[in-house]
């Protein structure tokens, strides 16, 4: 390195390639007289004592040591180095400088043994023979030296640090690369000893251009942020109007709306009044009418009585002849109008009730995706292993914490642990979710990171760790233990169907007969139970499938009860929904239940041949299965999983000895398998579940056997295959459950008892 020295062992000559070395008396005088930087260290030939372990020739000496302390008690007895009694930073301000100008004296000049004002600074700083003399701010109590800036960086004047504060006068005209500080000839000999040596004018001239360099840097990044900023100002602003224009919007609209609605409702009432002037008008008449012919009937039969015993026989045969006359005409208006022309039917109509849901949805708010309200779900990720494809989920909303479709804006970022970058894809799932999909090709702590517009999404970043794959369960494995037994008591079962794991590690099991659910810890050693049998909220009828769910509840098909009931991991009751029925909503058998990561409840139907979605709360979302004739294309669906990434679902078609994948959208699926006992055929298939890898675990029941295939449908491991209870054999396995730690747990229904591999 240009300028670096080491003073080595019975050498003449500076030279870097060995540790600090000590000068003769007579040499430390010559250099200690080099005041100057422009004098070239290198020109002195010192006869070096060695003091101290160095490096010569890749070897480690060390000295003796009375020598060598005797020789470091001469050199500091004679040692030369230029000092000052006193110390300028403990002298108050009250100093005059000695040009012809006569101000106040701001600094001192231990070289100079002079006080000078800031001209006088600006001079030494300017004049090759002065510029680089040890120069010092000396106190005024009278300026405020604090800064905003005071807690990151402390400037001083050129020469204020050129005096070493250890020792006191001591010039610090070296600097120590390993230590990265300024020292003096003491330091060096002290303190620095084998370390890389250089002159602190060298190092200056080039931190100066360093420095220059990285302040142009500093400006251009000070540009950025200052457009950014503009950037920012502006958008704030325009949003500001946006949505003052927006509201500006909305109010026209709703005002319009309730302008014609207003219109609407002044036209309905004209029109009652027009009916009602219409009906009144005609009952008008007709009373009058009435009126009219009755009065007309009172007066004459009041003549006729008034008279009657004055009146002669030819007077009596008038009036009866009159009155007869006058009766057949009355009798032939009251056979006409024997009710009134007009009745009081008329009402109002109302509008068809589903305007009142439009009338609640009548126009919306659209927005984009927003990072705040956007998250990594991490209880999607079921784990990786090195060269298998791992999946996660991130759920996208919007402003208003909305679901949203927004993809194209979500920048994703997979790194490995040297930082490179991992090739990834996005699976687009239509539902305001996405799937992230990657492949990790070494172990370690992988960093995922998504944001929107540079701002990461919650849970973002998030490290994963990724783990060496472990062997492949290999057919023909032997279970490495299995628990339960045929009874009613703790810890036995009578004809099982599910089996979960909760977080632990521990396995819940639908003990199907005896009308209850029995957990077991990661080992098989009983817990505890929850459960009897009844339709009551927290009672049983032969419950079969059920699932732990992202939010640690466990949610149970309780089969013979036609419902689907949930429960806290200790078993307390929780609500239940669902009713015998083909409705939707309603079940006929349901059989197995699988969770997503967002909750989501799926259903086998089995009985209804189809599977129904459902929200977390059980509120209906969708359903899978054919209408009418077409029933047998899906014929009593019984296990059920979601795939990695939450991408769609498998189904067991029981009847149809056969796998269906339905896609997300719940409109297509393709199938897998045929009836047989072949490899990759099954008869009877129950139970399914997804392993760690994205791998398909099917119970072929009939089959007497689990079938693992990779996510492409190629066979991978078949365990079991022999009809049997011993430990490789198997009686009609139902339902599946992949521990934490990767295990396959399969109930052995026959045996009743729980395998685990």
């Amino acid at each position: 390195m240009a300028g670096a020295f080491n003073l080595g062992h019975n050498r003449r000559t500076l030279s870097s390639d060995s540790g600090i070395q000590f000068f003769s008396d007579s040499s430390l005088s010559a250099i200690s007289s080099a005041t100057s930087p422009t004098t070239n260290l290198s020109s002195f030939s010192p006869t070096p004592q060695l003091i101290g372990p160095v490096k010569h020739n890749g070897q480690l000496q060390i000295p003796d040591p009375k020598s060598s302390a005797t020789l470091l008690e001469g050199i500091l007895q004679n040692l030369s180095i230029p000092e000052d009694s006193s110390r300028p930073s403990e002298i108050v301000n009250r100093h005059s400088c000695h040009c012809d100008d006569g101000v106040t004296a701001t600094s001192y000049c231990s070289y100079c043994n002079d006080y000078l004002c800031a001209k006088c600074v600006s001079a030494h700083n300017r004049v090759k023979l002065t510029r680089d003399h040890p120069i010092e701010s000396i106190k005024n109590p009278d300026i405020d030296t604090s800064s905003d800036f005071s807690n990151y960086l402390t400037f001083n004047t050129r020469s204020s640090q050129q005096t070493c504060n250890e020792h006191n006068g001591g010039i610090l005209q070296l600097y120590c690369e390993l230590c990265a500080t300024a020292i003096c000839n003491k330091c060096a000999i002290l303190n620095h000893s084998g370390h890389n040596i250089q002159y602190l004018q060298q190092v200056m001239e080039g931190s100066k251009t360093a420095l220059l360099s990285l302040i142009s840097q500093s400006r251009a990044k000070t540009d950025l942020y200052e457009k950014l900023s503009k950037d920012v100002l502006a958008t704030i602003k325009n949003l500001e109007m946006q949505t003052g224009a927006i509201c500006v919007d909305i109010k026209t609209v709703f005002h319009n709306l309730m302008s014609l609605l207003g219109q609407r409702e002044q036209e309905l009432i004209n029109n009652v009044h027009k009916v009602q002037q219409v009906k009144f008008h005609a009952l008008n008449r007709q009373y009058e009418e009435i009126n009219e012919r009755s009065t007309k009937l009172v007066k004459l039969t009041d003549e006729i009585k008034n008279n009657f015993e004055f009146s002669n026989d030819i007077d009596i045969l008038k009036a009866k002849n009159t009155l007869m006359r006058e009766l057949v005409v009355t009798e032939q208006q009251l056979s006409k109008i024997t009710s009134p022309y007009e009745d009081e039917s008329v009402a109002f109509l109302p509008p068809d009730p589903n305007i009142k849901t439009t009338l609640g949805k009548l126009g919306k708010i659209s927005c984009e995706a927003s990072a705040t309200f956007s998250a990594i779900s991490k209880s999607s990720f079921k784990g990786a292993v090195c060269n298998q494809m791992a999946y996660l989920t991130v759920a996208i909303n919007n402003h208003l914490r909305e679901p949203c479709n927004s993809t194209n804006l979500l920048h994703f970022n997979v790194t490995d642990p040297n930082g490179n970058s991992v090739h990834h894809e996005v699976i687009e799932n239509n539902n305001g979710t996405c799937s992230l999909k990657f492949c990790p090709a070494q172990e370690g702590i992988h960093k995922i990171s998504c944001s929107i517009r540079g701002k990461d999404i919650l849970e973002s970043p998030l490290n994963i760790p990724v783990q060496t794959a472990r062997p492949h369960i290999s057919s023909g494995s032997s279970p490495r233990f299995f628990f339960g037994g045929t009874g009613e008591k703790d810890g036995q079962l009578c004809r099982p169907w599910g089996i979960a794991c909760d977080p632990a590690g521990n396995f819940i099991v639908a003990d199907r007969s005896n009308n209850r659910i029995q957990i077991f810890s990661s080992k098989g050693e009983y817990i505890r139970k929850f459960g009897a049998s009844g339709s009551y909220p927290g009672q049983f009828n032969r419950p079969a499938g059920l699932s732990v769910d992202v939010h640690n509840r466990i949610v149970i098909a309780d089969k013979d009860n036609h419902r689907i009931q949930l429960f806290t991991l200790e078993g307390e009751f929780l609500f239940s929904f669902g009713e015998r029925g083909s409705k939707s909503g309603q079940f006929y058998y349901p059989w197995d239940i699988a969770t997503n990561s967002n909750g989501v409840i799926a259903v086998t139907d089995t009985r209804n041949h189809r599977i129904q979605i459902f929200n977390p709360y059980g509120k209906f979302i969708g359903k899978y299965g054919f209408e009418g004739v077409l029933w047998k294309h899906f014929d009593s669906p019984r296990g059920i999983a979601f795939t990695n990434g939450d991408a769609s679902l498998i189904v067991t078609d029981f009847n149809n000895h056969r796998l269906v994948i339905v896609q997300s959208d719940l409109q297509s699926a393709r199938f897998l398998g045929s009836e047989g006992s072949q490899p990759s055929q099954f008869l009877r298939p129950q139970g399914v579940a997804i392993d760690d890898r994205g791998n398909y675990v099917v119970a072929d029941s009939r089959n007497n056997r689990l079938q693992i295939f990779s996510p492409t449908g190629t066979i991978i491991a078949i365990l079991g295959g022999v009809l049997g209870s011993g430990s490789e054999e198997m009686d009609r396995p139902s339902g599946i459950a992949v521990a934490p730690d990767g295990g396959i747990a399969v109930v052995d229904f026959g045996n009743n008892r729980i395998l685990v591999y």
